[in-house]
């Protein structure tokens, strides 16, 4: 089993990114990596992704980030041709344990309006203008955490709506009055104590 290593190429554009790429997976096939076992092993792939991951299962994995959930060893790309494959060994006798404290994973609702209930992700590349070659996602949805007063709201509504046997119209209506009376009701609390 080998050791991981995971090399940030973000710092290099263009052809010189796509050299160092070379040179490192060419390296790496040396030291034991058999690049991408399911699309032509031992051969160089991707030398435009900017980071690159050396695993501990011989594969290579190609990114446009850093995951920093990962265990991987950051290493820079000289340090990385310096490498031998006694260097590389891990002698541990086990697997790197997985990431113990993750970080969360960026979501589609990072720096979305706390009012958002939709969202739809739009992928580019970067070398294109604005609005040239790109692909849409599906529609994302999400539901909106509930105030106390709509919690409240729904569970009496509800229950009004059923004993009536009242249509989803009229119940939803009943569910509106009653957090609508519910918040103003809060409000005049707040004004009685002299909260802002």
């Amino acid at each position: 089993m080998q050791k991981k290593y995971v090399i940030d190429l973000r710092g290099y554009d263009g052809k010189l990114r796509e050299l160092i790429s070379t040179g490192l997976q060419e390296h790496s096939f040396k030291l034991g990596w058999k690049g991408i076992p399911s699309k032509n092993p031992g051969k160089v792939a991707y030398t435009d992704e900017p980071v690159l991951y050396f695993d501990n299962d011989e594969n290579i994995r190609h990114s446009s980030f850093v995951d920093g959930c990962l265990d991987n060893t950051p290493i820079s790309p000289a340090d990385f041709l310096a490498l031998t494959t006694e260097d590389v060994k891990d002698n541990s006798g086990t697997a790197s344990a997985a990431c113990t404290d993750p970080k969360p994973e960026p979501t589609i609702w990072d720096g979305a309006p706390d009012w958002a209930t939709h969202a739809r992700v739009r992928w580019g590349k970067p070398e294109y203008p604005e609005g040239m070659n790109e692909t849409f996602s599906e529609l994302y949805t999400r539901e909106l955490p509930k105030t106390r007063a709509r919690q409240i709201a729904e569970k009496e509504g509800y229950e009004i709506a059923e004993k009536y046997g009242w249509n989803t119209a009229a119940r939803e209506l009943i569910v509106t009055r009653i957090e609508s009376a519910l918040n103003k009701y809060a409000e005049e609390l707040k004004a009685q104590v002299g909260e802002p």
